[in-house]
């Protein structure tokens, strides 16, 4: 006998009100360790599959299907297991229950239903909603911009001077964090700056890098990373690679090169689906596998992956994939993501409205996923310089623009509609997937030399304050690299090639790729006739002279970086 499961659907919760029953709300995914535990413990347990089916309405949610109604009922970690009204909204919940637990919260939950205490509470709660007004949009003025260091060490007081990374335990990897410190790492030249991504990174790699089969566990348990949790997922590895190429790049370690070609080589080889190119989500968390050498894991089936293709992870992998091959002379990697985008304007792309669904098998359209999608078809237009791209990028932002508008300000993380059910129905405003998409537009202003795209994305950052920001701490990161970028401007690499010679094979263009600085955008021009090529490189007002030897063009880039600072 097993706990006959639901969908998230109107029909689910019509028979919550239908009955009179409360729904039970399992967020699960298939990487998650407790979610399997719970499963096999509690949900296993007869008279709790019998209370369960007598009394509630159970529902179980793929959280990496379905991340928008994560995102609103995720009661801290996986698996949640929520109580919610037929109306959708959350009444208690939790995150993994034993089966000991289960009877006892089962009877208080089932108590206050029956004595009114849950009504009366949700009919306060519902009460504030009724007439308040949205905020008004702001713009983006001195306030943020004149505290950008202020928030910067605000963040590096979360380093862990112990063992290096950002936070107490669960400690994760926090790649936004590392990339925000590169980039200022080669504006400061600062060996604090320096030793805190080699502390950082050399703890990551120590603790969380599987040694045998490649690729980064997701995260450890404890402060000091010794205590993985075993799963692998696909943004976390897409997110450390970039991370260790760029600081290879920046601080010229070798080690790190190492550990990067290891994690790629777990993504293509283990992750990446030799058929349609797609990039699949994640790998299960199996402790008795990981813990065992490499003779004994031989032995065993490896643990199984999720062979969905999500948007905006797979548009992440491309991305990083091109970027760090691209830096490092790694065609197989480019080749890699270039088949990742190629599958995203394929299968995920839909034609009518130039956004992605999140998977093949959805109509369901998130934002962070439209700016995740952005950023591959910027990292695929800094290696071709295909005009097309910039066409698409930007019928891809009018789209965003049009669909996700937030009263607040900003962009929504959904589409609402009148028909979806509770929390569903309120937009919500991620700091993180905002700046992320102002980042994009900054840098496809220089792409397209479209200034209008650099003014929006200035009043994307401007819809939110200074408090919000500052609230997020570590999470401000990605705030804080757009903003820098607006602060001081980009440089803008042109480089006009031999049409004979693949971008790639290009000595500029390998010149230019070797520099890292997250105010630098490449953009290839393909000369229609055969001719030398030459950079000019723009940044601020002006533009340079032809520029024709590689060492003159890393001077001239290491000087329009310096000032612009």
């Amino acid at each position: 006998m097993s706990i006959i499961w639901r969908d998230w659907s109107k029909d689910s919760f019509q028979a919550a009100k239908e009955s009179a029953k409360l729904i039970l709300l399992d967020l699960t995914a298939s990487w998650c360790h407790w979610c399997h535990v719970m499963d096999e413990t509690t949900y296993s347990d007869h008279d709790i599959i019998l209370r369960i089916q007598e009394n509630f309405i159970p529902v179980r949610v793929d959280i990496d299907m379905r991340p928008d109604i994560s995102e609103r009922y995720n009661r801290g970690g996986f698996p949640t297991t929520a109580f919610l009204s037929c109306k959708g909204e959350n009444i208690w919940g939790t995150t993994y229950i034993p089966p000991e637990n289960m009877h006892r919260i089962m009877d208080s939950i089932l108590a206050a239903k029956k004595n009114g205490e849950i009504d009366r509470a949700l009919t306060k709660v519902r009460m504030p909603h009724l007439d308040i007004p949205p905020k008004g949009k702001k713009s983006v003025g001195d306030e943020i911009k004149d505290n950008l260091d202020s928030l910067f060490e605000e963040i590096l007081i979360a380093y862990d001077h112990e063992h290096g990374g950002f936070g107490d335990e669960p400690k994760f990897p926090h790649p936004d964090v590392i990339e925000l410190i590169a980039s200022r790492y080669t504006r400061a030249n600062s060996q604090s700056l320096a030793a805190i991504m080699r502390h950082t990174l050399f703890g990551i790699s120590e603790g969380l890098y599987d040694e045998i089969d490649g690729g980064l566990f997701r995260y450890s348990v404890t402060r000091d990373w010794k205590i993985p949790h075993y799963e692998k997922m696909l943004d976390t590895n897409s997110g450390f690679l970039k991370n260790l190429i760029h600081a290879h790049i920046v601080l010229g370690d070798e080690r790190f090169l190492e550990i990067a070609k290891g994690v790629a080589n777990y993504m293509i080889s283990v992750l990446q689906d030799g058929d349609s190119g797609g990039f699949f989500g994640s790998q299960d968390a199996q402790e008795i596998y990981y813990r065992l050498g490499k003779a004994d894991r031989r032995k065993l089936i490896p643990p199984s992956i999720d062979r969905t293709v999500y948007a905006g992870w797979n548009a992440d992998a491309s991305h990083a994939l091109i970027d760090a091959g691209s830096r490092i002379g790694r065609d197989d990697w480019i080749a890699a993501g270039i088949r990742a985008f190629q599958f995203s304007m394929k299968e995920l792309l839909d034609p009518g409205s130039d956004l992605v669904r999140h998977t093949r098998s959805q109509e369901l359209y998130l934002f962070e996923d439209q700016v995740s999608h952005l950023s591959s078809v910027r990292a695929n237009l800094e290696l071709s310089g295909k005009k097309d791209l910039v066409d698409h990028a930007k019928r891809v932002i009018g789209s965003i623009d049009r669909t996700y508008e937030h009263a607040e300000g900003g962009r929504a993380d959904i589409i609402v509609r009148d028909d979806v059910i509770g929390d569903l129905r309120r937009a919500n405003r991620s700091l993180i997937s905002n700046s992320k998409y102002a980042y994009e537009l900054a840098m496809f202003s220089g792409l397209s030399g479209d200034e209008r795209l650099l003014q929006e994305a200035r009043d994307v950052l401007g819809a939110f304050d200074l408090q919000h920001v500052a609230a997020h701490g570590i999470f401000s990161a990605s705030y804080l690299t757009a903003m820098d970028v607006i602060r001081s401007g980009l440089v803008i690499v042109n480089l006009y090639l031999d049409p004979r010679v693949e971008t790639q094979h290009s000595e500029l263009w390998k010149a230019a790729r070797s520099v890292f600085d997250s105010r630098i955008v490449t953009m290839p021009h393909h000369q229609t006739q055969d001719s030398d090529e030459y950079a000019v490189i723009c940044g601020g007002n002006s533009c340079s002279d032809k520029i024709v030897e590689r060492a003159a063009l890393l001077t001239a880039i290491s000087e329009a970086l310096s000032s612009q600072v």
